[in-house]
């Protein structure tokens, strides 16, 4: 599969990546539309840090400034506020390393088989898309085989001690890529190595943090995940109406399922549904029409 990616047309790429900027927007409007003029404050302040605090303060990724400044106003003010800790339990450590839970034999392989196979193909098919998408955001390639290889070594030592299957998450790789402008792999092994101690050591920490200041820093990675270039009028005018069509049905897929995996495949079937011949003078009437708009 990482191979067959190269093969996934332009369109459905940038369906899937403005898909996902809406999927990740809308995801985030239940934490911050509320009738409670604190928590909407803290969503536009938060908003404001981020996108103005880079042009004072470089050395520092302003949505790290934003979750801190505004965590602890939250806390020494005494305000309560929905936090990531009411969205589930927070407990800080290590899992030990567990033993099989079930009897490993044909019936349970029967049971498991079918739901590994599709956990496995959608997580893999994020990842190759996100990595495709960070390649061309940075200009710069990746090995996929070593990608899907580390992405299944990591999920196999993580069952061992009862984690569940994980993938590649555009979200976080959207803040590191775009807002810390991250290049190297040290980028990759700091961000494991400060997930690793918030998990175990400032669990209670990350607890408190306001859910509208979360929302608020993954709104800007949802506008900054999101093509605006595809969608100018210019740009539609200038591409070939089958790609169009294709980026189309592949963004109301993705968004109608809430499944990235199934509006990728919508793309590509839509695009090898199109005659060629359609397409073909489609690019031509494209081609011939772009000199005369440019002048």
């Amino acid at each position: 599969m990482a191979r067959l990616m190269r093969f996934i047309p332009q369109p459905v790429m940038t369906g899937f990546v403005n898909a996902l900027g809406i999927l990740i927007f809308f995801a985030q409007v239940p934490h911050f539309w509320s009738k409670q003029p604190l928590i909407i404050g803290l969503f536009v302040l938060t908003l404001l840090i981020v996108l103005w605090a880079p042009r004072f303060i470089k050395a520092i990724p302003s949505p790290l400034i934003a979750i801190v400044l505004l965590t602890l106003f939250t806390v020494f003010s005494g305000q309560l506020l929905p936090t990531v800790g009411d969205e589930g339990s927070m407990s800080g450590g290590l899992p030990g390393l567990t033993s099989l839970m079930v009897p490993l034999d044909l019936t349970t392989l029967r049971i498991i088989w079918p739901c590994a196979l599709s956990i496995a193909f959608v997580g893999l098919m994020e990842s190759l898309l996100t990595a495709k998408l960070v390649d061309d955001l940075t200009h710069t390639p990746s090995s996929k085989a070593r990608e899907s290889a580390g992405l299944g070594v990591a999920n196999i030592l993580a069952g061992f001690y009862g984690g569940i299957a994980g993938c590649a998450m555009i979200g976080q790789t959207i803040v590191n890529v775009e807002m810390g402008k991250a290049r190297s792999r040290v980028s990759t092994v700091a961000a494991g190595l400060v997930l690793l101690l918030l998990v175990t050591a400032l669990s209670e920490v990350m607890a408190r943090i306001p859910m509208a200041v979360l929302a608020g820093v993954m709104v800007i990675v949802a506008v900054k995940t999101f093509s605006w270039h595809s969608i100018r009028p210019a740009e539609l005018a200038r591409n070939p109406w089958p790609e169009t069509l294709v980026m189309l049905v592949t963004v109301g897929a993705t968004v109608g399922t809430s499944n990235l995996a199934i509006g990728v495949l919508a793309g590509l079937l839509s695009m090898a549904l199109i005659p060629r011949r359609l397409r073909t003078q489609a690019q031509a009437t494209s081609e011939k029409a772009s000199p005369a708009q440019e002048k």
